[in-house]
């Protein structure tokens, strides 16, 4: 019973290291997608503005009258490169080398559990196997990883926190 207890051990963590991997590789992928939207649209906003003063400068009236006024483009940023504290865009929760350090823990847990498995056919190799992949992994990789997680886990409560208050008070302004 203790055997397959370890064995469920093993896949548990390689399926949260993997979804951890997948998590954050995502995040930084949807990061990246909304800052190259936002850099069209403030693109996009400034080629507008330009053609509209400019088909203001034209003498015909007609063509005057379609202009909207000078206001609908004060909240149209400049061309500039869009930082993160401008746009909004929160950074990844953790750094790709915690992560990927996490999936090589993951792809250890895994070769763990297939270890513990294969011990019903060769107790012998196996076994030894499995030792040594339990005293790698608990022994060294795994407090590295927690150490490594406690290390970035302020940061990322800070993003996260940040990112609640700024939907409330969105949510707050729609009420009003």
């Amino acid at each position: 019973m203790l055997l397959w207890i370890d064995a469920f051990e093993s896949l548990a963590l390689f399926g949260i290291f993997a979804l951890l991997f997948y998590s954050v590789t995502t995040e930084t992928a949807l990061v990246k997608r909304e800052l190259a939207r936002k850099r069209s649209t403030a693109t996009e906003n400034s080629i507008m503005k330009d053609v509209f003063e400019t088909s203001s400068e034209c003498e015909d009236p007609e063509e005057s009258a379609s202009t909207p006024p000078q206001a609908a483009f004060q909240a149209v940023p400049e061309r500039s490169t869009p930082s993160s504290e401008s746009t909004g865009i929160v950074k990844p929760s953790f750094t790709k080398r915690f992560v990927y350090f996490g999936l090589f823990v993951g792809n250890i847990a895994l070769l763990d559990f297939f270890a513990e498995v294969f011990r019903f056919f060769n107790w012998r190799v196996f076994g030894r196997l499995t030792m040594f992949t339990n005293i790698i992994m608990g022994g060294l990789l795994f407090p590295i990883w927690l150490l490594c997680l406690a290390w970035q886990l302020p940061g990322a409560t800070v993003r996260f926190e940040t990112v609640e208050h700024g939907a409330r008070v969105l949510l707050e302004k729609r009420a009003k």
